[in-house]
């Protein structure tokens, strides 16, 4: 017994995948066009018994595929059912009846009722009930009615590129912020806003390989931190912290590199600076330190210092270590004299 054949169009494979198994699962023959003007060919090659078509679709859409279909002599008693998804008011589906569409169906519909629809046109279509009805208006007004249903959904497809390219830019624009806070992060300390121990010696490389000699390196260490944070608890320590984090800035240019480089140590890279003018830094840096503890009262804040400068291509690393040196060595001077202050006092 030969099966019936069903021409379905639409320019989605996910739909025509989707039909072709709903009706070859019911015993239909199916062949499948991605848009009109080749379902067109393959109808005139050998007409199928029903055609179930899309409406927006490239090449032709469903539209001038109905228009043309019922033009045809040979195609015109075959039942054409429209089945959308974008075409779904009331004006569209006027058009399409007017045009002679036999059945219009959104998109989606559960199988039972869709096969339902289907198995009825069919069924018209063999016992001679389904006739090629009479437009019921003229030719130029079914060119206005189709120009104008296309317009407005066309319209209504560039309002939805738009919007969603506004959600797409919001996207980039987010994974871009996401993007700058991720650097930020990966270079910046996060309780007091410096740059980290890991910038610090990324840009150290830099300056060494670069032509901003002479370079100088600062480095301090908080005195008294840890007595801070047992006798007041952490938050005053980090409040600490971030009191010598200002000082700092507010006492090196722009140009200089001004770390935590961890726990309670800081470091500063001065480029294009000789010893003496980083002299002056750490005396600028001791006036604003004198200042704020003024502000703040208590406790004063105290800083141990230790410099180096690297003449032209000096290893950066020598002076980094030097630094270091000359800063423990003035701490331990300023635990030396607080512990001769505690014992001439007692």
């Amino acid at each position: 017994m030969k099966m019936d054949r069903i021409l379905i169009v639409d320019d989605k494979e996910e739909n025509l995948y989707l039909l072709r198994a709903l009706l070859q699962g019911h015993g239909y023959e199916v062949v499948s066009a991605s848009h009109g003007a080749e379902a067109l060919i393959k109808a005139r090659q050998n007409p199928p018994d029903l055609v179930i078509s899309d409406l927006l679709m490239p090449v032709m859409d469903g539209y001038t595929l109905l228009h043309n279909w019922k033009a045809d002599e040979r195609l015109k008693t075959i039942p054409f059912v429209v089945y959308t998804a974008t075409f779904i008011d009331k004006q569209d589906e006027h058009l399409a009846l007017d045009l002679g569409a036999d059945d219009f169906i959104l998109k989606p519909t559960e199988p039972e009722p869709f096969l339902a629809r289907i198995n009825e046109a069919m069924a018209k279509a063999k016992s001679g009930l389904l006739t090629v009805r009479a437009t019921s208006t003229d030719r130029a007004t079914l060119v206005n009615e189709y120009s104008e249903v296309l317009f407005h959904k066309l319209e209504e497809k560039a309002l939805q590129l738009e919007e969603a390219n506004h959600v797409l830019q919001e996207e980039i624009a987010e994974r871009k912020r996401s993007e700058l806070d991720l650097k930020y992060l990966s270079f910046h300390d996060t309780l007091t806003g410096l740059y980290n121990r890991g910038f610090f010696e990324e840009d150290m490389e830099r300056l060494e390989r670069g032509r901003q000699f002479p370079v100088s390196i600062v480095m301090m260490d908080v005195d008294g931190l840890k007595q801070t944070n047992d006798r007041e608890g952490h938050a005053a320590g980090d409040e600490l912290l971030r009191r010598v984090a200002y000082a700092l800035n507010a006492a090196f240019r722009a140009e200089d590199v001004v770390a935590r480089i961890g726990g309670d140590e800081f470091g500063v890279l001065l480029p294009n600076t000789n010893a003496a003018q980083a002299e002056n830094a750490i005396v600028r840096v001791r006036h604003i330190l004198q200042v704020n503890n003024e502000a703040h009262g208590g406790k004063p804040i105290c800083l141990s210092f230790g410099v180096s400068t690297a003449e032209q291509h000096a290893p950066l690393a020598d002076a980094l270590g030097q630094a270091d040196e000359n800063m423990y060595r003035e701490k331990r001077g300023h635990y030396v004299s607080k512990n001769d202050h505690e014992k001439s006092g007692a």
